[in-house]
């Protein structure tokens, strides 16, 4: 009997040489077609709870459109009254003029103003004055409660007061005015004629 024939092997080396042969036969068929197919499953998978949610998100948006859109509409007519409140175009002394009639109302003496620099954005312009106001303390309180109550939008920053012997208080402050975009800067004559104004 020739043992190097595989049909002349005991039947215990035979179903283990058919065993081994099967399992190879299944792994490489999970190799070649399971595999890539349970990827492409889990692929599918993925997009479709990426589909679903996306389908949820817009369904929300689709359904509270119609409250977005006043909220738009209201939001708009904000914006348009806050422009009612910025400076003319080409009217770059307004506010500083504002500036210097309220403290001349509240008692105050203005002792100075310092044009600084102008931030341009596609809605709005700033411009930046510093000022220097004396008066009593109550006043210069007032004075400062009372920007809230002005033509235009002016903002006071980077306040300091410092107190005197004399019982006055000194405030130091930057005025930021906002003004329509794309105006003018005023001219240096301009703003002579307003400093001398203020005097």
């Amino acid at each position: 009997m020739n043992r190097r024939q595989p049909g002349n092997w005991p039947p215990f080396q035979q179903a283990l040489i058919g065993l081994a042969a099967f399992s190879l036969v299944v792994l490489l068929g999970w190799q070649s077609y399971l595999q890539p197919a349970r990827t492409r499953l889990k692929n599918r998978e993925q997009e479709e709870r990426v589909l679903k949610n996306t389908y949820e998100t817009k369904m929300k948006t689709a359904t509270d459109l119609p409250l977005l859109q006043n909220r738009q509409r209201q939001a708009a007519d904000a914006l348009h009254v806050e422009q009612r409140h910025l400076a003319s175009s080409g009217d770059g002394n307004a506010a500083l003029q504002d500036i210097a009639a309220a403290a001349q109302t509240h008692g105050l003496a203005f002792e100075s103003a310092r044009p600084g620099q102008t931030d341009a954005t596609a809605d709005y312009m700033v411009r930046t004055v510093g000022i220097r106001l004396r008066g009593r303390y109550h006043d210069v309180g007032r004075f400062a409660a009372s920007m809230a109550g002005m033509p235009h939008i002016v903002v006071l920053s980077d306040l300091q007061l410092s107190a005197h012997d004399d019982g006055t208080v000194a405030m130091d402050a930057v005025a930021l005015s906002y003004h329509h975009p794309h105006t003018e800067s005023p001219s240096a004559e301009s703003r002579e004629a307003t400093e001398r104004n203020m005097q």
